[in-house]
């Protein structure tokens, strides 16, 4: 089925309306990718190959609607955020992305308190709604400001994330990455190749080993329709509530 838009006094079908938009995206932020980031997005621009899952391209096509909504894992994640968790508040997302794509959609459901996104490659200098932090998230990081700690994909800073979250009893949601590269060589054979499972099991002993006693951890997942198969590791914690006399 082909779907129309109107537009002033012309009518645009979906698939012109999504380039449209990317010319727009383009003109907006294409200076900021780095030349090789830019060859592949072009190369692989709206052809039906393994390259739109690809995070550098996915987030490009979800910001300007090349995605149908049962197929966008950021707005499934996102769908799962505020299933799960109170987004009035002010959240931190970490390792953001190129384009904080998972902020972005996020920043149109919020209606009150503020969302930060950290990442040291951000394509954009100004959002409506979010502030941009171009740097690296370290445990250093002062997060006293903020309640909920969120990241999709952190890869190399997963554990990271994880351990501030639970140490300093902030509620969490990070969905994971299939990377295995990224354990403590101190603790593991960096010659050794990990599968996925332990890497996934590794970050769930580090929120095990770290957390709080009046946090909670569960793990979920998206639905089947987003092929994004990754655990989604949560933390809640639970709040004292002052007796009223």
């Amino acid at each position: 089925m082909i779907v129309y838009v109107l537009i002033g006094d012309a009518i645009m079908n979906d698939d012109l309306k999504t380039k449209i938009n990317f010319l727009k995206y383009k003109r907006a932020y294409f200076d900021n990718y780095y030349n090789d980031e830019k060859s592949f997005i072009n190369r692989n621009l709206f052809k039906d190959n393994e390259a739109k899952g690809v995070d550098i391209l996915a987030q490009v096509y979800s910001r300007i609607g090349a995605f149908d909504d049962n197929e966008d894992r950021y707005k499934g994640f996102v769908n799962k955020i505020v299933e799960d968790f109170d987004i009035n508040c002010n959240i931190l997302e970490v390792a953001a992305g190129r384009f904080p794509i998972v902020s972005y959609h996020l920043s149109k459901r919020q209606i009150s308190g503020s969302i930060t996104a950290y990442d040291p490659r951000l394509v954009a200098k100004k959002l409506d709604g979010i502030n941009l932090v171009k740097k690296r998230f370290t445990f250093d990081d002062n997060i006293d400001l903020y309640d909920l700690l969120i990241g999709l994909f952190p890869c190399d800073v997963t554990e990271t994330l994880v351990k501030k979250a639970c140490v300093s009893g902030k509620d969490f949601i990070i969905g994971l990455c299939g990377c295995t590269i990224h354990f403590p060589t101190d603790k593991f054979d960096p010659s050794k190749t990990y599968t996925e499972e332990e890497w996934f099991d590794y970050i769930y002993s580090v929120a095990e080993e770290n957390k709080r006693d009046y946090c909670t951890l569960s793990l979920k997942y998206l639905d089947e329709n987003y092929e994004c198969n990754y655990p989604i590791i949560e933390g809640k914690h639970k709040r004292k509530v002052k007796e009223i006399f």
